[in-house]
């Protein structure tokens, strides 16, 4: 794990060097906004240009994606569908609390207590 002198990261730091060493590219490239800094609109890492980015992400890509910033307690997640709609800002206190909201999101498959729950629901048990 390793940072280039810009702040970028790179899984290896042989690549973080040849970042440092390489000249500057030419042209009118966007920079990626930095989430800890206020933006243009004064938006703050509090995750209020979260929803924003996704819509252009969305716009760009199409399909569902996901944003999730952990803060060493709690998980807070927000998601664009198919539709074009953000949902969030989710809490999420349990790395399981956050797999089952992925799941719903993402249309995944049930997990094992929902399909024992709907079982259970259908079952002639109780009668």
């Amino acid at each position: 794990m390793a940072f280039d002198k810009a702040g970028k990261y790179h899984m290896n730091p042989a690549r973080a060097k040849m970042a440092d060493s390489a000249p500057p590219k030419q042209g009118n490239a966007k920079q990626p906004h930095d989430m800890t800094k206020p933006g243009p609109e004064g938006e703050t890492a509090d995750g209020s240009d979260v929803p924003k980015l996704l819509e252009e992400l969305h716009a760009k890509h199409g399909g569902k994606h996901m944003h999730v910033h952990h803060d060493g307690i709690t998980m807070t997640s927000h998601h664009i569908g198919d539709d074009g709609v953000v949902e969030g800002p989710h809490e999420h206190a349990t790395t399981d609390d956050l797999k089952s909201h992925m799941d719903m999101a993402f249309g995944g498959e049930e997990t094992p207590q929902e399909e024992a729950m709907e079982q259970h629901e259908h079952s002639l048990s109780g009668y």
